[in-house]
């Protein structure tokens, strides 16, 4: 089983629909496309994707940008649209294709990475490489510049290149991480 990676912005139309349509596939709702537009427009750093028999079987984005915290730069990275196909699920495809996004993201400079899920049904799945519950939400604008915050429940966060950056930004007192233009 091998990871494809492909440059964020260096999809082709055919596979930018393949993206779409397997991901309209995987999470049963014509809202991916929509999300896409107002919330999720964050450029993509990179696409993530496993093919089995020439299918695409597994597919996550990785998101790596600037942004501010506590008056200092950092790098965050975000995953977002992890997806398997049902039938195909249960095999570690999700697992080796996060692997290679945490790979990705540290090389790159992330210096921490989040996600959002259900945590009830992904904390094993995202705890193997090295999520923890955020207990907090982060910030971020649509395209028209509104701010949004991601649900608490949901965020997960991971160190990249600055372990005890984690700690700093999941503690109580600290304040709201804001990642910049778009979530994911």
């Amino acid at each position: 089983m091998s990871v494809e990676v492909l440059e964020g912005q260096d999809l082709t139309e055919s596979q930018r629909q393949e993206l779409i349509d397997f991901e309209v596939g995987c999470f049963g709702t014509e809202e991916v496309r929509e999300l896409r537009q107002s919330l999720y427009f964050a450029p993509t750093y990179h696409h993530l994707l496993i093919r089995k028999g020439g299918k695409l079987v597994s597919y996550l984005r990785t998101i790596l940008r600037e942004a501010s915290w506590q008056d200092k730069t950092i790098m965050v990275g975000g995953i977002g649209s992890v997806s398997t196909k049902k039938e195909e699920r249960g095999q570690g495809y999700a697992s080796k294709i996060l692997e290679k996004a945490m790979e990705l993201l540290r090389e790159g400079g992330a210096d921490i990475v989040l996600l959002e899920t259900n945590i009830e049904k992904g904390k094993n799945l995202y705890g193997k490489v090295g999520f923890i519950p955020a207990g907090k939400p982060y910030t971020y604008n649509d395209i028209n510049g509104e701010l949004h915050a991601a649900k608490a429940k949901d965020v997960m966060i991971a160190p990249g290149r600055i372990v005890d950056l984690v700690k700093e930004i999941t503690s109580s007192s600290s304040p709201l991480l804001h990642v910049g233009n778009g979530g994911w």
